[in-house]
Parts: structure tokens; sequence; C-alpha cells
């Protein structure tokens, strides 16, 4: 399932004519389900109440990364490459304020891009969010993992917010979720 959705999500990057291309020794993506893969213990133990529950957070994390592809559909045209000293105070000020604990900026490796994908330019923003500690010192559990979803959803919001706030300045930006 989850494998289905990210080549579904995948394929929005078809849409550009070039990408930064990962290096030759580059790995390549691991599947979260295969054939020889057993199903994870957590899943077949997990009671309806609690799959109830998940949907609260899995719903709106889904939805979140659709929002995010959605912006990878080729329409964007930049007017800008170089962001000012005041727009990289006000954007940090913005992200922290929308969720992220920490922000920096990267030029990409390109063995950090998975072997046979790409990205649409070589430099990215990068942040954290925070989760508690408790529940994710409790795994591999169904607190952990509705946690866990918890911190992805937050990562996507943040990410779809920048990169709204990036293109309203007319900066390419392309949220990784």
């Amino acid at each position: 399932m989850l494998d289905g959705v990210l080549k579904k999500m995948d394929a929005h990057l078809d849409n550009f004519d070039t990408l930064v291309e990962p290096a030759p020794e580059s790995n390549p993506r691991t599947p979260f389900e295969t054939e020889d893969t057993p199903k994870p213990a957590l899943l077949t133990k997990t009671t309806l109440a609690q799959k109830v529950k998940f949907f609260s957070r899995g719903i709106p994390l889904f939805w979140n990364m659709q929002k995010s592809a959605g912006l990878y559909d080729g329409n964007f045209v930049p007017t800008e490459s170089e962001a000012s000293p005041e727009f990289i105070a006000e954007l940090e000020q913005f992200a922290r304020e929308a969720g992220a604990q920490d922000i920096a900026y990267v030029k990409v490796p390109r063995d950090a891009i998975f072997k046979d994908k790409g990205i649409p330019h070589e430099y990215a923003v990068v942040f954290t969010v925070e989760m508690d500690k408790e529940p994710i010192n409790t795994s591999p559990s169904f607190e952990s993992q509705y946690e866990v979803a918890k911190g992805y959803k937050s990562l996507a919001v943040v990410g779809n917010k920048l990169a709204k706030r990036m293109r309203e300045a007319g900066f390419a930006a392309y949220p990784g979720t």
C-alpha cells in the first residue's frame, strides 16, 4: 500500500524536463512491502479502536502528502533565485511559528538521492519537528507509531506552508514529503 502511494507521488517528477540525478553509487529506496517481508506484528495486533484512532493522524498525513505532490505539476515558474537575509530571517520565523524546531539549508549530496529517482533542485531547506519522547520510547508499539504519524503529519504541514510562502516570494519550492 505505502509503496504504491510513493510510486504515484514519484510520478509527479515526470513533469520536470531536468532533475538533479543521483550519484552512481546511490542506493535504491527500500520497499516497505515485499513478498518475503512478514507483516509486522504491530499491525496484526492492532485493535479496531486503535485503527480508528490512527485515522485521525493518518488521513491528514496522506492528504498533506497529496497536497505536496500536487506542487510538482511543472507549472510553477520561479522569478527569484537568491534570497535576501531579510527573507531568510522571515522564513525562519514563519517556519518556527508553523511548528519547525530547527531549520537549515543544504546542497543535497547526490548520493543522498535514491537510485532511479531525482529531485527538482540541488538545494534544500531542511527542518525538524518535535515528537513526544515518552511514546517513542515504547517502540515498537501502537503509541509509538501514533506519535510518529503525528510527527510526519507535522513535517508535511510545515513543508507545505514553507513551500507556499517561498513560492509567493517567487522561489521554486517543492516539499519532499
